[in-house]
């Protein structure tokens, strides 16, 4: 299991080893080094898209916050939950 990813972290997305694309609001990939294949729905899209450089995981709550109707506590938590589940696929680094 990855570290355990806080507000204050660094978050980027690994590229190298991912292929795929958006489809409307949403994101299909294939890890070109196990074959598994991931859908991210929009929220993670949005995501994904804000960590191709590096991004403090405040910043990407703030962003959210400013797209969707959520209060802070809510979104922060989601958005740990969802980047700590990304950092366990081997998706993402804390740097």
């Amino acid at each position: 299991m990855a570290q355990s990813i806080q507000i204050s972290d660094t978050v980027m997305r690994k590229d190298a080893s991912f292929m795929g694309g958006e489809m409307g609001n949403e994101t299909v990939m294939m890890d070109m080094n196990t074959g598994d294949y991931f859908g991210l729905n929009e929220v993670g899209t949005e995501i994904w898209n804000l960590i191709v450089q590096p991004t403090q995981v405040s910043a990407i709550r703030d962003h959210l916050m400013g797209i969707y109707t959520i209060d802070q506590q809510s979104c922060e938590a989601k958005t740990l939950e969802y980047l700590q589940e990304l950092a366990n696929e081997n998706m993402v680094e804390v740097i």
